[in-house]
């Protein structure tokens, strides 16, 4: 007996000549005719998904695999269908999908078309499925984990403790990581204070090795919390930011340490004259100081006679201190601190005639009188100096004029707001002292109506390339014809700041485009669009402008996107 093989209907037999030869249209045609007399069939619907394909009508193409799918599940054909379409659809995750349904639905598994679906799977997953998740720990070695752990805040590192009990281990098993004790993030509301506990165990872990401590917020028990790491620690800074009480940090044992070296005051706690003068005699080996918010009892300070090892003090009077500097006893400092490479002395006033004599600090580095209102004799600064902060007067008083020039070799920050004392240091001198070039330079002197004054002092052979940034602040006389000049005389610019000036967003524009260097820049009150800001921090540049007066300026900048 002969088996026939089964005809398939005339129009389906036509529309497969019609596709061989590129009819697509014709195959249409004659796929509609088809299915006008029989009902939809795998292999109608397979041969128009493939037309739709060829004539670029992708959404069709997949519907019609979706109806093959729809009409056999179990058939592997619809959903090989269905992934080719998606993928020319550029939709592979969903394709992904489809592969995934069709090798859990498929029934028949030892034909060609399942290899062929199981084939299009794999390579679908190899690029879009979900990555393969590995513990950093385990896989990286152990040196480069504690150099990324280094690098995170102290408490971020704590953060990570909670990722697992591998990385909880890892971390605590590191002395190294907890050499510094940061806790200067428990100060906000959303965030709880520091127990005790968790000092304790810090201290545990380490075994007493805890080199540097920042305190902000503890909940209770602070006196045990100082006592603990004074006592139990060689301690080589503690920085104390938040309003303990200073009888706790004295009580703690703090005075008793003969290891610590730096230790620092923060604004909120008022730190008597006498504590700092108990403090100084008792640990001779402090080497940096800094107060933040100093307050005076109408009594002189008596300085310690061991002082030698003092290279850094920062003093900075408090709201309840007069300011009044005859309580410092300041000749008495320089006499014993002679070593003092950086001092600080912020918002103290002092009489009219009173000159201070710096020349004791043969090596003082910097000198920062910021908000003060001492006047400077640059004649009593020692030579040494490189950095220089003063609000009060500059004068000389020793030698004639023309030799202002000569001053101060190695100065190579100046900041000051008399604009006719800077003009008279940056002076070009007939002195064979070779001077430094400056690299910052900052004047802020809202009494300067002309900008041939600035042009004049930004003409100085002090200042050249090597200059890196810039402040000119309350000048109004300066305009963007005058940014020009300063982007050709100084190409290496990387902080400029022209607040209360009248430059607008064309001179933004000069200073991005001329400067490559420049990182930051700030236009404070200057009527500069907002436009001209937008286009600068997309060029990368941090712009600092209040953004009341961004509102109110006016013109928009030609050329801003070319």
């Amino acid at each position: 007996m002969t088996h026939r093989k089964k005809l398939e209907p005339l129009p389906l037999h036509d529309a497969r000549v019609f596709y061989a030869d590129r009819r697509y249209k014709d195959v249409l045609r004659e796929l509609k005719e088809a299915s006008d007399r029989d009902s939809l069939n795998m292999s109608l619907l397979d041969l128009r998904a493939k037309t739709y394909v060829q004539l670029g009508e992708l959404r069709k193409a997949r519907d019609d695999a979706f109806k093959m799918i729809k009409l056999d599940y179990k058939d592997a054909k619809g959903y090989i269908r269905a992934i080719e379409v998606l993928c020319k659809m550029d939709d592979k995750p969903r394709a992904l999908k489809i592969a995934q349904l069709g090798l859990k639905r498929v029934s028949n598994r030892t034909n060609g078309l399942f290899m062929i679906l199981n084939n299009m799977h794999s390579q679908l997953a190899q690029k879009f499925a979900p990555l393969v998740f590995r513990d950093p720990i385990k896989v990286l070695p152990l040196e480069l984990v504690r150099n990324i752990l280094e690098m995170l805040p102290f408490r971020q590192m704590v953060i990570c403790m909670r990722v697992s009990q591998s990385w909880h281990n890892t971390i605590k098993g590191d002395r190294n990581l907890w050499k510094h004790l940061d806790l200067s993030e428990a100060h906000q509301s959303r965030r709880p204070l520091v127990r005790y506990a968790f000092v304790k165990k810090a201290i545990k872990i380490t075994d007493g090795g805890i080199k540097h401590v920042t305190l902000q917020g503890i909940d209770k028990n602070e006196n045990l919390v100082v006592k603990d790491l004074t006592t139990k620690c060689n301690l080589l800074s503690l920085k104390v930011l938040s309003a303990f009480d200073v009888r706790t940090i004295l009580a703690g044992g703090i005075l008793s340490s003969r290891t610590l070296t730096t230790l620092e005051f923060g604004g909120n706690i008022d730190i008597y004259l006498d504590t700092v003068q108990v403090i100084l005699k008792n640990i001779p080996s402090i080497e940096r100081m800094t107060v933040g918010c100093f307050t005076t009892n109408n009594s002189r300070i008596n300085w310690p006679s061991h002082l030698s090892n003092l290279k850094l003090l920062e003093l900075k009077a408090g709201r309840r201190c007069g300011g009044a500097t005859g309580a410092l006893f300041l000749p008495g400092l320089f006499a014993v601190a002679s070593n003092l490479e950086i001092l600080a002395l912020n918002n103290w006033t002092t009489l009219a005639d009173f000159r201070l004599s710096f020349l004791p600090l043969t090596k003082l580095l910097s000198l920062d009188l910021a908000a003060s209102d001492f006047t400077v004799d640059l004649c009593q600064v020692p030579s040494s100096v490189c950095k220089l902060r003063a609000s009060g007067f500059i004068e000389n008083l020793s030698d004639p004029e023309d030799q202002w020039g000569a001053l101060l070799p190695n100065l190579t920050e100046l900041e000051c707001r008399c604009v006719a004392s800077a003009r008279r240091m940056l002076q070009d001198t007939d002195s064979k002292t070779q001077r430094k070039e400056l690299r910052r330079l900052s004047l802020d002197h809202s009494c300067v109506d002309k900008s041939d004054v600035c042009l004049e002092v930004l003409s100085s052979r002090r200042l050249g390339p090597e200059l890196e940034e810039l402040a000119l602040v309350n000048y109004r006389a300066i305009e963007d014809k005058f940014i020009q000049q300063i982007v050709n005389r100084f190409p290496n610019l990387r902080y400029v700041d022209v607040s209360f000036s009248k430059i607008t967003g064309v001179g933004v524009k000069t200073m991005v485009l001329g400067l490559e260097l420049l990182e930051r820049l700030v236009v404070v009150a200057c009527p500069v669009s907002s436009d001209a800001i937008e286009w600068a921090r997309g060029r990368g540049i941090h712009v600092k402008v209040a953004p009341a007066w961004m509102e109110k300026s006016g013109k928009k900048v030609r050329g801003l996107h070319t």
